[in-house]
């Protein structure tokens, strides 16, 4: 009978076996699949990136990069640390690869003013200030002076610092 090799990332298809003949010319033609193996990519709750399945020695090109608002993304790393070089070839079975990323530093946000009307019922609005800063850091808003107003440092509506998030 015809014996199965074993060769490494490869898996043998069902053959015939053959009646061997003593002259030596039986030919038994058993055939080997590549192995099938598996990426999972993790974005950080972002943006999903589907898991991928490629066969041994198949080049992997690059999935299209997640997105994440007030974040540049930085690269697929290895569970190690490691920063995954596309193009790469299988077998990375089982693999997860995670997605890094870099806090915008540009990021924009709106510091609202209310000014104290004149009959001292309610506040009205009065400017909006543009500030910039670095995504998921804290901020502390400007205190700009306005003639002839005073800051109510115990207004319940008051909003003077924060983390810089986005929408």
């Amino acid at each position: 009978q015809a014996a199965i090799q074993d060769f490494p990332w490869f898996t043998w298809k069902a053959f015939e076996q053959a009646i061997i003949a003593a002259s030596g010319d039986t030919v038994v033609d058993i055939y080997y699949d590549r192995e099938l193996y598996a990426i999972s990519f993790d974005s950080a709750s972002w943006s999903e990136v589907a898991p991928i399945t490629w066969k041994y020695e198949e080049e992997i090109q690059k999935p299209t990069d997640p997105e994440r608002v007030g974040y540049e993304f930085s690269g697929w790393y290895y569970d190690g640390g490691e920063l995954c070089e596309f193009p790469i070839s299988m077998p990375l079975n089982g693999t997860n690869l995670t997605a890094q990323w870099t806090a915008n530093t540009g990021t924009e946000y709106k510091v609202e003013y209310y000014l104290q009307n004149v009959d001292l019922t309610w506040y009205d609005f009065h400017l909006t200030g543009t500030q910039y800063g670095t995504s998921d850091t804290q901020w502390v808003a400007l205190k700009i002076p306005f003639s002839w107003f005073v800051f109510n440092a115990t207004h319940a509506e008051n909003v003077t610092s924060g983390t810089i998030a986005w929408d």
